[in-house]
Order: structure tokens, then sequence, then C-alpha cells
């Protein structure tokens, strides 16, 4: 809490040297961990606490948990495919446009900012799930439990091939960002705050907290 009060009153300073101002009804709390909290402004009044806020599309909670904004952005990508469903039944495009489009659209919106995460292998299964689930839909092919001859790799064999190899799982497109993420982190210069959280002093051993 003592560094979460010193680094607001950090922000504070900053915005007086740039003209800036905070708008205070508009800041909140969100502590980890904590039964209580005892940030507060430099007028010593307290910081409103939340439980969870969204900030940059994201949701953020105080029990830091992923599976919140998982299910979230499932829920609004699964939106976002109905809304699509006159094009995969009734367009004239072909099967290869509308894996394209789907992995485009969904993928996108999905993934989004989650290199930044660690997310389980039950996070990860549930992603690939629910585009397996777009990519059946558009093939036309029903799901396992009706049709046991196709499987979730015969399925994506179908769909690479029609594709000509332009989609990838989502997993696989998440652990190529996350590497981005990383060589752009080792390649940033000595202090930049996304590296000391990361890297240990000027090596580039990784931070361990005690």
């Amino acid at each position: 809490t003592r560094n979460i009060n010193i680094l607001l009153e950090e922000i504070q300073k900053q915005s007086v040297r740039y003209n800036m101002k905070l708008n205070l009804d508009k800041c909140i709390n969100i502590t980890t961990n904590q039964k209580t909290s005892t940030i507060k402004f430099k007028n010593g009044k307290l910081v409103p606490r939340k439980q969870q806020a969204t900030y940059l599309g994201t949701i953020i909670s105080q029990q830091n948990s992923n599976r919140i904004e998982i299910d979230n952005r499932i829920a609004d990508c699964n939106a976002q495919a109905n809304k699509l469903r006159l094009f995969w039944n009734k367009a004239k495009s072909t099967i290869r446009w509308k894996l394209i489009v789907f992995d485009a659209i969904i993928r996108s919106k999905l993934l989004y900012g989650l290199e930044a995460m660690q997310l389980t292998n039950a996070e990860i299964q549930r992603i690939n799930a629910f585009q397996m689930k777009g990519v059946r839909r558009i093939l036309g092919i029903p799901p396992t439990h009706i049709d046991r001859q196709w499987t979730n790799i015969r399925v994506w064999e179908k769909a690479k091939q029609d594709t000509k190899n332009r989609i990838l799982r989502f997993s696989e497109m998440l652990e190529k960002r996350k590497m981005s993420l990383l060589g752009h982190v080792l390649r940033s210069e000595i202090g930049d705050p996304m590296r000391e959280v990361v890297c240990e002093g000027y090596a580039l051993n990784p931070r361990i907290l005690p």
C-alpha cells in the first residue's frame, strides 16, 4: 500500500508538471489480497475502492482472475459471430474466405492484449475450443457428440487444407505474440519500466520476487 501511495503521489506531481489534472471522480482503487486499503489522494481523501473495472478494454479485478476476462471476451466474440450468422450460412463466398474472415475478426477481438497475461492450460483450451466451434459452424460439421467421425484433429486438417495453411490455432498465435512481446522487452533500454519488472538489473535473468 505504501508503494502505491508513493506511485500515486508521483503521478500527481507529473500531472502538475505537464499541466494535467487528475479527474478525481474517475479514479478508483483496486487492491488485491487486502481486506482494507488506505490509498489516498494528496488532499487526504480515500480513493474509492472497486472490485473490478474495465481499462483499455480489459477487465481488471481484485481477485486478479483471468477467468473473468476470458469469460467476457468469449461472450463478446460469440455475440459478434452470431451477428455474422447470415454470412456464415448464406453468403456465396468460398469456405476459404469465410474461415479467413472468422480468423481475422474473432481472433483480433479475442486475443487482444492476452500476451501480457499468463493463462492456465484450461483457459488456453477454452480459447481453442471456441475457435473450433466457429470452424465447425463454417464448415457445416456437427459437434463430436453427434458425429464422432469428425474429430477435432480431422476438422482442423480440413480447415487448414481449405485455407491453404492460412490459419493458426488461437493458442499458437498467442504464443507467437508472447515471444514478440518478450523480444520487445529484452531489446528495451535499461531503466525502461517494462524491462525492470521482467528482468533482474542489467542482466537478462528473470526477476523473481521473494
